[in-house]
Protein backbone atom coordinates (compact mmCIF):
# COMPACT_ATOMS: atom_id res chain seq x y z
CA UNK A 1 0.00 0.00 0.00
CA UNK A 2 2.93 2.37 0.57
CA UNK A 3 3.85 2.23 -3.10
CA UNK A 4 0.38 3.54 -3.94
CA UNK A 5 0.48 6.30 -1.34
CA UNK A 6 -2.08 4.63 0.92
CA UNK A 7 -4.61 4.27 -1.91
CA UNK A 8 -6.12 1.03 -3.18
CA UNK A 9 -5.52 -0.25 -6.73
CA UNK A 10 -9.18 0.55 -7.49
CA UNK A 11 -8.66 4.18 -6.42
CA UNK A 12 -5.55 4.44 -8.58
CA UNK A 13 -7.37 3.05 -11.61
CA UNK A 14 -10.71 4.89 -11.32
CA UNK A 15 -9.81 7.92 -9.19
CA UNK A 16 -12.44 7.25 -6.52
CA UNK A 17 -13.02 4.92 -3.60
CA UNK A 18 -15.09 1.84 -4.32
CA UNK A 19 -18.56 1.75 -2.77
CA UNK A 20 -19.39 -1.66 -1.33
CA UNK A 21 -22.94 -2.14 -0.15
CA UNK A 22 -24.19 -5.64 0.61
CA UNK A 23 -27.05 -4.62 2.86
CA UNK A 24 -30.56 -5.83 2.04
CA UNK A 25 -33.56 -3.50 2.19
CA UNK A 26 -33.80 -3.98 5.93
CA UNK A 27 -30.88 -4.90 8.14
CA UNK A 28 -31.07 -8.46 9.43
CA UNK A 29 -29.49 -9.43 12.70
CA UNK A 30 -27.78 -12.72 13.37
CA UNK A 31 -30.83 -14.64 14.63
CA UNK A 32 -33.49 -13.08 12.35
CA UNK A 33 -35.51 -15.26 9.98
CA UNK A 34 -34.10 -15.34 6.45
CA UNK A 35 -36.40 -17.94 4.92
CA UNK A 36 -39.27 -17.17 2.57
CA UNK A 37 -42.31 -19.24 1.66
CA UNK A 38 -41.96 -20.66 -1.85
CA UNK A 39 -43.97 -23.12 -3.94
CA UNK A 40 -42.52 -26.34 -5.35
CA UNK A 41 -42.47 -26.37 -9.17
CA UNK A 42 -40.33 -29.39 -9.98
CA UNK A 43 -36.76 -30.51 -10.40
CA UNK A 44 -33.89 -28.92 -12.27
CA UNK A 45 -33.27 -30.66 -15.59
CA UNK A 46 -29.56 -31.27 -14.93
CA UNK A 47 -28.70 -32.29 -11.40
CA UNK A 48 -30.45 -32.80 -8.12
CA UNK A 49 -31.67 -29.24 -7.47
CA UNK A 50 -35.27 -28.28 -6.79
CA UNK A 51 -37.10 -25.48 -8.60
CA UNK A 52 -39.43 -23.33 -6.49
CA UNK A 53 -41.42 -20.15 -7.15
CA UNK A 54 -40.77 -17.19 -4.83
CA UNK A 55 -43.94 -15.06 -5.02
CA UNK A 56 -42.39 -12.11 -3.12
CA UNK A 57 -39.55 -11.61 -5.61
CA UNK A 58 -41.48 -13.06 -8.60
CA UNK A 59 -38.61 -15.41 -9.55
CA UNK A 60 -37.89 -19.12 -9.89
CA UNK A 61 -35.17 -20.26 -7.46
CA UNK A 62 -33.02 -23.34 -8.07
CA UNK A 63 -31.27 -24.84 -5.05
CA UNK A 64 -30.82 -28.02 -3.02
CA UNK A 65 -31.33 -26.31 0.33
CA UNK A 66 -35.07 -26.37 1.05
CA UNK A 67 -37.28 -27.63 3.84
CA UNK A 68 -40.59 -29.00 2.60
CA UNK A 69 -43.79 -29.03 4.67
CA UNK A 70 -45.40 -32.25 3.45
CA UNK A 71 -48.21 -32.32 6.02
CA UNK A 72 -49.60 -28.88 5.15
CA UNK A 73 -48.50 -25.30 5.50
CA UNK A 74 -46.97 -24.09 8.77
CA UNK A 75 -48.77 -21.61 10.99
CA UNK A 76 -48.09 -17.97 10.08
CA UNK A 77 -45.57 -16.05 12.15
CA UNK A 78 -46.26 -12.67 13.71
CA UNK A 79 -44.56 -10.98 10.74
CA UNK A 80 -46.96 -12.69 8.30
CA UNK A 81 -50.19 -11.58 10.00
CA UNK A 82 -51.97 -8.50 8.61
CA UNK A 83 -52.02 -5.41 10.84
CA UNK A 84 -54.86 -5.36 13.37
CA UNK A 85 -55.20 -9.17 13.61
Amino acid sequence: MRALGGRTPYEMLFGAKRVVSHSPKERLRKLDDRATMCFFMGYKHEGSDYRVWDPERQVVVESRDFIFFEDGLPSPTLNDLPPGS
